[in-house]
């Protein structure tokens, strides 16, 4: 039997992409046009909810649980109060002056190696490194170090490059929030999550390492043009005085 393929299908995916087209250069427009009152708008009315709320949780804080004297507040920092404890207990470990003893030091730096090396794994089996998009970031990245690299000699392009990478890196929060809600166009799972781990892995921070090494480059040339000059001032004193 012959199946027919149904009309609206060729409608649906026209319209996902002008859904996604629209949605990318609505999300382009607010972030190149930070001055415009909305952009005001919502950031004071975040901040004044943020402020308010924040306000109302210290005080819960503060009336409900009161930080000792004997042990530090921060255990927010941890996943969890056990690991906060043990973390505690492993620094009271330590010799009688307070310093930590040397062998739970080691013990510290080893589990949060270990802990490295699990979530570096498990963040790289999880990706699918074989899809077009990615393979197409990934050259995207490695495109822009060789220009970079082969524009060490000239500034202005460098500097150009250097603007230019890091206004993509400024861009990584926008296109996750596109990510997030178009995924289904071009990816096999929806890496961008609220977070932005994937993002921030596979955009911000290579584009960030490129940042910086177009940032050496451009010190190394200045560097350059500064003996270049003070060269030329040694050499024109010593014809003055020649003279």
């Amino acid at each position: 039997m012959s199946t027919a393929t149904s009309p609206g299908s060729g409608a649906n995916a026209g319209s996902s992409h002008a859904q996604f087209w629209e949605d990318f250069w609505d999300t382009l427009y607010q972030f190149t046009h930070p001055f415009s009152s909305t952009f005001f708008d919502t950031v004071l009315s975040q901040d004044s909810s943020s402020s308010s709320s924040s306000q109302q949780q210290e005080q819960q804080q503060q009336q409900q649980q009161p930080p000792t004297a004997d042990k530090p507040s921060s255990s927010r920092f941890f996943k969890d109060e056990a690991s906060f404890q043990k973390f505690w207990q492993g620094l009271q470990t330590g010799s009688t002056d307070g310093n930590p003893s040397s062998g739970s030091l080691v013990d510290h730096l080893q589990t949060a190696w270990v802990d490295f090396k699990s979530a570096s794994s498990g963040f790289i089996q999880a990706v699918e490194w074989q899809q077009t998009w990615i393979q197409m970031v990934l050259a995207m990245h490695l495109i822009l170090f060789i220009i970079i690299v082969s524009l060490r000699n000239r500034p202005n392009p460098l500097a150009a490059m250097l603007f230019c990478t890091i206004l993509l890196a400024a861009l990584s929060e926008p296109l996750n929030g596109i990510g997030s809600r178009h995924w289904q166009l071009f990816a096999d799972d929806n890496y961008f999550d609220s977070h932005g781990v994937f993002t921030s892995l596979v955009w911000a921070c290579p584009l960030l390492a490129n940042a910086m090494v177009a940032t050496m480059l451009l010190l190394r040339v200045t560097a350059k043009l500064l003996v270049k000059v003070k060269k030329a001032q040694l050499e024109d004193s010593k014809k003055k005085k020649q003279k």
